[in-house]
């Protein structure tokens, strides 16, 4: 029975991290906020145990802090991290771009041109809240397409290992520096160059979207 509980307790606390990073990643929780574990386990639908060892677990990651007579408080992501990821990118995916440009199939350059397209279409008739979701998907997809093509296992993996801090750049740039349409445009100019197989126009294209989130991470947040 004590090794049963242990497993269950391994398993909620697990379960408990992946959704509390996910709030984190999302600005469900945003930066700067005081999280309260009692507030946590109701909203996980769990004891407080599970929730100390997922907290534990994220202050560990970074993503969480601990102050003295205030609490855990969201750790905030500064801006000079975040410009070291964009740097990184940089470097990466202009060399995967480079070379998958001439290598990607062409139905899945036509598939995400299609789906731009598609997304492009719902803004201009929904709320921008309820079509960021499909520009997330979107330029989710379009990167792991280049990386794929690329045939560079290592690209992906390194970035991947930065994929929290990619995707609080990537959703508060676009929620609170309204950068939809111009990641749209700078993702359609990436899926054109494909399409055209021009890896100077793809390096080009690639390097300055990914200037270009590095620059507005710097920006004040528009009211």
């Amino acid at each position: 029975m004590e090794i049963s509980d242990n497993i269950r307790k391994a398993t909620s606390a697990d379960v408990v991290y992946e959704k509390m990073k996910n709030d984190i990643v999302t600005l469900f929780f945003k930066p700067g906020e005081k999280l309260s574990e009692t507030k946590l386990a109701a909203r996980y639908g769990v004891s407080r145990d599970p929730v100390r060892k997922a907290v534990s677990r994220l202050a560990q990651e970074g993503m969480l802090e601990s102050k003295p007579q205030v609490g855990t408080l969201v750790k905030s992501l500064s801006i000079e991290q975040g410009k070291d990821v964009c740097d990184l990118r940089c470097l990466l995916e202009c060399y995967a771009i480079e070379r998958a440009v001439e290598t990607i199939d062409e139905k899945i350059i036509d598939s995400l041109l299609k789906e731009y397209n598609q997304v492009v279409a719902l803004l201009s008739i929904q709320p921008e809240d309820q079509v960021r979701s499909l520009i997330y998907d979107l330029d989710g997809k379009m990167h792991s397409e280049i990386y794929a093509a690329s045939s560079n296992s290592m690209v992906a993996e390194t970035i991947n290992s930065f994929s929290s801090i990619i995707k609080r750049i990537q959703i508060s740039n676009i929620t609170y520096h309204k950068r939809a349409n111009a990641t749209l445009s700078e993702m359609h100019e990436i899926i054109l160059a494909l399409k055209a197989r021009n890896p100077e126009r793809a390096v080009n294209a690639m390097r300055t979207h990914i200037d270009n989130i590095k620059k507005t991470m710097a920006m004040p947040v528009e009211e």
